[in-house]
């Protein structure tokens, strides 16, 4: 049975890589919705022979899908979180920026239908936000940790939510006691933070890594992202993945680690 897959904000960035995504990937998977604001423009951007229900409504959107893939604003991932929990019906989202109050919803809706929410749907971001704790637990406190947070110029949060979520799994405080490097006023760090360095700059589509420093030594993990599409893979992973999944808050981790 073909799985309709819905993408929010088709005209966006990554929302125009997840559309193609799903195309592509016919008749595994079928875009069954599409929205955004501009109707006209949309229809333009999509095939002749697409026959994706077009809207710029959240609730069509859910309701014309069996999976939904949310790479949004805060506000409207919000709007299909509730429609899903609503209409029974699974949801992937990408977007950053919530507040706690924010992840507090989401984790409600959580209570009645499949979601995954997470920062970034690379699975190499996964692995590696895998292995560092790992990599922490066996070197111990002597080692300073220092993650460097790189993407293009136009990127709205610095540091990254990639990175942010990177520095949780490695803290063992809620939130993660970090660093900013570009704060020249801090004094002296001490062993519990985790310093992060941000730039921004040109095209880059996002390279994270991850320094254990010693007095003797430097362990990095590093990754490098060189297509932006290995985000629309792998949320289009994630949704095929989550199809299938009882009601629950889920990450990237549960579907390349935990459930294979």
């Amino acid at each position: 049975m073909t799985l309709k897959i819905g993408i929010a904000g088709s005209l966006g960035r990554m929302g125009r890589l997840l559309t193609r995504e799903v195309l592509e990937k016919s008749p595994e998977v079928s875009l069954s919705c599409a929205s955004a604001r501009n109707i006209k423009e949309l229809k333009s951007f999509l095939p002749n022979d697409c026959d994706a229900v077009l809207t710029d409504s959240p609730k069509t959107l859910v309701m014309e899908s069996d999976v939904i893939i949310d790479f949004t604003v805060p506000e409207l991932s919000l709007r299909h979180a509730y429609y899903a929990t609503e209409l029974n019906k699974r949801l992937v989202i990408g977007t950053t920026g919530f507040s706690d109050e924010h992840y507090q919803k989401l984790s409600k809706a959580g209570q009645s239908t499949a979601l995954l929410v997470t920062s970034n749907t690379s699975l190499g971001i996964t692995v590696l936000g895998s292995i560092a704790p790992l990599v922490k637990q066996a070197l111990g406190p002597d080692f300073d940790i220092e993650i460097r947070d790189v993407h293009h110029r136009d990127k709205k949060d610095a540091p990254s939510g990639t990175a942010l979520t990177l520095a949780s799994k490695l803290s063992s405080d809620d939130p993660a006691s970090l660093r900013n490097h570009q704060d020249l006023t801090l004094p002296c760090r001490n062993k519990s933070e985790i310093g992060i360095s941000v730039t921004r700059a040109g095209g880059i589509i996002g390279d994270h890594e991850i320094s254990f420093v010693s007095k003797n030594e430097i362990i990095t993990l590093s990754h490098r992202s060189l297509d932006r599409r290995l985000f629309a893979s792998g949320a289009l992973k994630a949704a095929q993945w989550i199809a299938s999944q009882k009601p629950g808050l889920y990450s990237m981790e549960d579907v390349l680690l935990k459930n294979p």
